[in-house]
């Protein structure tokens, strides 16, 4: 029984070592399918783009919206005077349990909504409350420590 498996494996083995044979390897050339554009485009070496490249817009856009009610940014909810929004890109805030909050200067908005998909928007109630200079970042209540800064210098244009 020895013989007959050894003998099977060497057959086997000789069977697969056929990629020697020049006449072969030769053939094997000749069958190949030509490039795909596809291919030939994973082929190209592109350097790695920067953050700064993919980065086309600021990541804090404000905006004048027309609202009843926003927030004053000390934790309640007041009749609108003068609001501005603040939309943050959502990839600064993944999704969680508890909504994400953003904090300007002193100033916490903690009710965000979610105009379009990829933006998270938080609405004070009057532009008026803003100071030039202030940071704005964007975390979770639970871990002050990881928030993430949008804005180092806040410009406010009136």
């Amino acid at each position: 029984m020895h013989k007959v498996l050894f003998v099977m494996f060497t057959l086997f083995v000789a069977a697969c070592d056929h990629d020697r044979d020049p006449l072969l390897q030769e053939a094997a050339r000749s069958d190949e399918v030509a490039p795909t554009r596809a291919s030939k485009e994973r082929r190209t070496e592109r350097p790695p783009r920067t953050a700064v490249e993919r980065e086309t817009k600021p990541p804090l856009q404000l905006a004048s919206v027309e609202v009843a009610e926003a927030e004053d940014g000390h934790g309640g909810v007041v009749a609108a005077v003068d609001p501005v929004a603040f939309d943050v890109p959502a990839r600064l805030a993944p999704p969680r349990a508890r909504e994400p909050e953003l904090h300007v200067g002193a100033l916490v908005l903690q009710r965000p909504t979610y105009p379009r998909p990829g933006i998270v928007r938080f609405v004070l109630a009057d532009r008026g409350l803003l100071r030039a200079g202030d940071d704005v970042s964007v975390g979770y209540p639970e871990e002050p420590s990881r928030r993430i800064v949008v804005a180092s210098a806040l410009e406010v244009h009136p």
